[in-house]
């Protein structure tokens, strides 16, 4: 879910914007697939652009469509170390990749962080909204380098 131009194999991309990697667009809040109908749903760096308010209805919204015992994966920069990062550093060009961090790239209206998660926080809501076996590492997936990120998986 909010895939962007990211085209995971296996997986159908969903995005409210169209990118290459889309296969359906939809809102995240109102997904177009039956109950317990996906074993596998990820959440690559999209809570962070949701208003915090509203993120427990997104993964509340990705729970119902879930399998009995389908796995979530939720992704996302990890509030506590970019804290951290940028506290530590006095060079020019590390805080302005670190603001990036902070507030999205904001190319466009979808590309602007509106909340921030640490492991204990993210697993909090997770917990909260009915997930079960919640693990937490750091995720050096994506970006060479940038080692601020966090992921969670957990199960319905």
């Amino acid at each position: 879910l909010g895939c962007g131009p990211l085209d995971f194999e296996g997986e159908i991309g969903v995005d409210r914007e169209l990118t290459s990697a889309v296969k359906i667009m939809a809102d995240v809040m109102a997904l177009p697939f039956a109950d317990n109908s996906a074993e596998f749903i990820r959440l690559d760096h999209l809570i962070e652009h949701i208003p915090m308010r509203k993120v427990p209805m997104v993964l509340l919204e990705a729970y119902r469509v879930l399998t009995k015992n389908g796995q979530i994966r939720v992704s996302v920069p990890d509030i506590g170390l970019m804290c951290k990062t940028y506290i530590g550093t006095s060079i020019l060009e590390d805080k302005a990749i670190i603001m990036r961090w902070f507030y999205g790239s904001q190319v466009h209206n979808g590309e602007f962080h509106k909340s921030g998660w640490d492991r204990q926080t993210l697993e909090d809501l997770l917990m909260a909204t009915g997930y079960k076996d919640i693990k937490t590492e750091k995720d050096t997936s994506r970006w060479e380098g940038e080692d601020i990120y966090i992921v969670a998986e957990a199960v319905k």
